[in-house]
């Protein structure tokens, strides 16, 4: 028959005899969390407390080393701890059963959510309230598996469930927990693209492709994954060390050739990825679309010699103003001056003019129908309208100055700022890159080093 250990005896006789772990350690002069170390064999008693423990459950010093009683009655002893012991196996592995079904209801929300968001996004072209919709449902799975967690623990808060399997069970209900939290953050993570759509453009209905979501969404993914793990890696520290549960030593010896490589590449790196971060958006604030815009376009002085511009069409463009099978937009454009408001209208039928700006109102205002501008489309009775048939007025608008810009200068604008954020970004891959290889090398080397001595 297997030998038990001081640990499992003085539980089993503490229990025997109805006294907590803190009383018993009252009685010691010791600490309860001593206590609970002994009767989970992480340590034992010191020998001058072998007499005392003995005479407060009486027995004798000899049977408390052995971890038995040496009387006759003995096996009739043994079997009814034995009995308890698998009673109380019972009630955790019901308690894990019972955990287990609400964590999967709750993996199933975050689920949920993200196929809400894709409907939403791919069928309805809303892709802002995607991406509000299944942080709503991510929210809800971590919220409802945190209360079931708590909920748990506080079932297990009871005399009747200690030693290693009262520990077994809270890590299984700490690490469904955490493997619910990692799904939902994840699964946020790769939404994170749709409101990064949804601010680059003013448009009420817009969709993000599926090859832009999906390429993005693993990138921002596998980010949070990282994230996850490695607060993973923290908790089960913090967890040890305050006696929830003990990690395996096989476990700690790998996690621990992962980790250590991280506060030196930590020291070198964070400082150099903050710096280029820094200087990323010093760039896109003072070299942007706006800056290599300057000194280029043509200026207006004339508010009527600027509306004749924007209503022609220059040559070469395939559209005359007598051609009706294209539609043009109006645009009305409030100047405000000292003299009051006044509202110019044009119609913008020249295809290489392709942004302008009116006393500080721009073309994406306009289109945007922001600051007291309008965006619409003239009909008469129900047809299309070219430009001669649009009523033409005359304006006079003291300190009147736009400014117009043409597909070249614009495209030229955007490829100098474009370039320079490829640029940060390329950067980004290089810094990337070259810690993973260091980081990997680091981390091969640690292994090796523990199996030569291992």
């Amino acid at each position: 028959m297997e030998r038990k250990s001081i640990g499992s005896f003085i539980a089993i006789l503490r229990k025997a005899s109805g006294l907590t772990q803190r009383e018993l350690a009252d009685k010691l002069g010791v600490s309860d969390k001593a206590v609970s170390r002994w009767e989970r064999d992480e340590t034992a008693p010191d020998l001058y407390l072998i007499p005392v423990i003995a005479e407060i459950f009486g027995v004798t010093s000899d049977e408390l080393l052995r971890g038995e009683r040496i009387a006759e009655n003995a096996p009739l002893q043994e079997k009814q701890n034995e009995k308890s012991e698998r009673q109380i196996k019972t009630m955790l592995k019901t308690v894990r059963t019972k955990f287990l079904t609400k964590t999967l209801i709750c993996a199933l929300i975050a689920i949920v959510g993200l196929l809400a968001a894709m409907l939403c996004n791919f069928a309805f072209f809303k892709c802002e309230l995607a991406f509000y919709i299944g942080c709503i449902f991510f929210i809800t799975a971590i919220v409802l598996e945190i209360i079931f967690a708590v909920l748990a623990f506080s079932g297990l808060d009871t005399e009747e469930f200690e030693g290693i399997h009262l520990a077994e069970t809270r890590k299984y209900i700490i690490k469904k927990t955490e493997a619910i939290v990692f799904l939902a953050v994840c699964l946020f993570a790769a939404t994170l693209p749709l409101a990064i759509a949804a601010a680059q453009t003013s448009l009420l209905n817009f969709r993000i492709d599926f090859e832009s979501w999906f390429l993005e969404g693993i990138f921002f993914s596998a980010i949070a994954g990282f994230i996850c793990l490695v607060a993973n890696t923290i908790f089960d520290h913090y967890a040890e060390k305050n006696g929830l549960y003990a990690i395996e030593p096989k476990i700690r010896r790998r996690r621990a050739c992962f980790i250590s490589p991280l506060p030196k590449l930590a020291k070198v790196f964070l400082p150099i990825i903050a710096v280029t971060i820094a200087l990323h958006i010093i760039a896109l604030n003072v070299f942007n679309y706006e800056f290599f815009l300057r000194a280029k376009g043509t200026e207006w002085e004339d508010p009527n010699n600027f509306v004749d511009y924007m209503q022609s069409n220059l040559a070469g463009n395939g559209e005359t103003l007598e051609n009706d099978n294209v539609r043009y937009p109006i645009y009305a454009v409030w100047i405000h001056t000292e003299n009051g408001s006044t509202q110019i209208k044009f119609e913008w039928r020249n295809r290489f003019v392709t942004d302008f700006n009116v006393n500080g109102t721009t073309a994406d205002d306009v289109s945007g129908g922001k600051n007291g501008t309008i965006y619409r489309e003239i009909y008469i009775d129900g047809e299309k309208t070219s430009y001669n048939n649009t009523e033409k007025e005359t304006y006079n608008i003291p300190d009147f100055h736009a400014i117009t810009y043409s597909w070249y200068d614009t495209a030229d604008a955007r490829g100098w700022a474009e370039d320079i954020s490829q640029c940060f970004v390329l950067a980004y891959i290089a810094e990337i890159i070259i810690l993973a290889v260091i980081y990997t090398v680091k981390v091969v080397k640690n292994f090796k080093t523990k199996e030569r001595f291992s």
